[in-house]
């Protein structure tokens, strides 16, 4: 976090003889007065912290980050042999940056005393986490599953679960791409589709669970999540 250098002015009282004004002192020197109205310096790019959310809009960025960002997007790269500043506001390895209705990874590359800052289209995921089946019939269960991540219609998971009494199975492993998802979910006994949307704000769906009738996620954790621009200003 950094904080912004405060400008203080000191008024400064002029006495004078009765009946006069005061002369102003001319000595000061203006090379080295401070103008009130001027604009606070610019932090240095390790002043900043990095936020950890997974989307941040580029219009929120700090202004020297959104600079080094909208160059790169006007230009296809952008280039500098200073400190840059977008690395220091956020990870790029974790952040993905939204401009208008596109999702970006940054992608920075230094050769010699340059670096390079490349922006690529990417779909925001949330890594890769277990899929889980857990039976709460009582008996043994058959469970035919497919999930579909509906968004490139891309079947993530296909499978056949042999279950016995209160077993719990991981069945697949999947990357996390945020968007809206479809379960269709059959046993013996019912056939089910189930919907719902992977989203930054919200726990990815890990355990699904069946019983003799039925079939629904287990209760997700929503979080609180941070505003970047608490952190940037500060």
């Amino acid at each position: 976090m950094y904080r912004r250098p405060l400008l203080a002015s000191l008024g400064v009282l002029v006495a004078g003889v009765p009946g006069c004004l005061g002369d102003a002192d001319d000595s000061a020197d203006p090379e080295t007065d401070t103008d009130a109205n001027d604009e606070p310096s610019v932090p240095a790019p390790a002043e900043y912290e990095q936020c950890p959310r997974l989307l941040i809009d580029v219009e929120t960025l700090p202004e020297p980050a959104r600079e080094e960002v909208q160059a790169a997007l006007a230009d296809g790269t952008y280039e500098t042999s200073d400190e840059p500043y977008l690395p220091h506001v956020l990870d790029p390895a974790e952040s993905y940056l939204q401009a208008d209705e596109t999702t970006y990874r940054a992608d920075l590359a230094t050769d010699g005393e340059t670096t390079r800052i490349e922006l690529v289209e990417a779909v925001p995921s949330k890594g890769r986490h277990d899929f889980e089946v857990r039976n709460e019939s009582g008996e043994s269960l058959t469970v035919d599953l497919a999930i579909t991540w509906v968004e490139g219609e891309e079947q993530v998971v296909e499978d056949t679960i042999e279950l016995g009494p209160d077993e719990r199975r991981t069945v697949a492993e999947y990357d996390r791409k945020l968007g809206q998802y479809r379960a269709a979910v059959e046993s013996d006994s019912f056939a089910k589709t189930l919907t719902w949307r992977e989203e930054e704000h919200v726990e990815p769906f890990e355990t699904l669970v069946v019983d003799d009738s039925d079939a629904y996620p287990e209760p997700r954790p929503v979080a609180e999540l941070v505003q970047c621009t608490s952190l940037w200003e500060g």
